[in-house]
């Protein structure tokens, strides 16, 4: 699906949906499921609006960390809104693990019972502002969800405000680092969490290899970006993995994710280690 504004976007709590008819309180803007079809019945993506969460400091920043410090980010107060410059040479990029499970920060608003869960199907979102926006609280256990957030440095591929738990499936989000959200640590499944100290140009592969050499997974980014996350059933706690840039990949793709494949011709650029 591709969208102008926010792919997925959770907004609405359980007065909204005494208000509100079908699906437009909770997943909205960027047409997720059939606009007539309630939300509880889309195919494994189900919002909730009783089930929400408490906050969990594991999904969002340390709010001490000041934006600026965040690898391949200006300085300067507006800085979390500038775009560093796109690298010339891809193979001089660096990566390094996702510091405070992100860089984004809370809404300021009472985000009340709103919730969103992922548990099958497949999902793949391109958008031109946040790729999943949830005020509120999220949960994946199973399917796959592949997200090209804009290169707007104000939005993030996910923004989630509460908790963000992955316990299954398949999440590969790419997008701004500025406003980066990743797995929090209610997660029972691994995830890697990386930032570029640089902004990737559109059209750059990104892959992910594991101690022995296996290739995990790759990832084609769509637009300009300085953030990737990536989970799944194949990625262990603790373990490190490598990261290259470049080249090509063969295989069978979910959108711009690549599982099965082989990339050749790649830069390795450093090694992240799974949290």
């Amino acid at each position: 699906m591709a969208a102008s504004d926010d792919g997925i976007n959770v907004s609405g709590g359980l007065e909204a949906l005494e208000t509100t008819s079908d699906a437009s309180a909770t997943v909205d803007q960027g047409m997720a499921v059939d606009p007539g079809m309630p939300a509880d019945q889309a195919d494994g993506m189900q919002a909730r609006p009783g089930r929400g969460m408490a906050p969990d400091e594991g999904t969002v920043a340390d709010p001490g960390v000041p934006v600026d410090q965040a690898p391949g980010m200006q300085g300067g107060p507006d800085s979390q809104f500038d775009t560093p410059a796109t690298v010339d040479d891809i193979t001089t990029l660096t990566v390094a693990a996702m510091g405070d499970y992100g860089f984004g920060g809370p809404a300021e608003a009472d985000n009340g019972t709103r919730f969103l869960e992922f548990s099958g199907g497949a999902y793949v979102v391109d958008t031109q502002s946040d790729g999943v926006d949830v005020n509120g609280s999220m949960t994946m256990t199973g399917g796959t969800l592949v997200v090209s957030g804009t290169d707007d440095t104000r939005n993030g591929a996910l923004d989630v405000d509460n908790t963000l738990t992955v316990t299954g499936g398949t999440l590969a989000a790419n997008g701004t680092a500025a406003m980066a959200v990743a797995p929090g640590e209610t997660s029972t499944q691994a995830s890697l969490a990386m930032t570029f100290g640089g902004t990737v140009p559109a059209g750059t592969l990104i892959t992910i290899t594991d101690g022995g050499g296996t290739q995990i997974a790759s990832f084609t980014t769509a637009k300009d970006s300085q953030s990737f996350i990536f989970s799944s059933s194949e990625i262990e706690s603790g373990a490190d993995y490598t990261i290259s840039v470049g080249g090509t990949a063969t295989g069978t793709s979910i959108g711009w994710l690549v599982l099965d494949g082989t990339a050749t011709d790649a830069t390795t650029i450093g090694t992240v280690a799974a949290a």
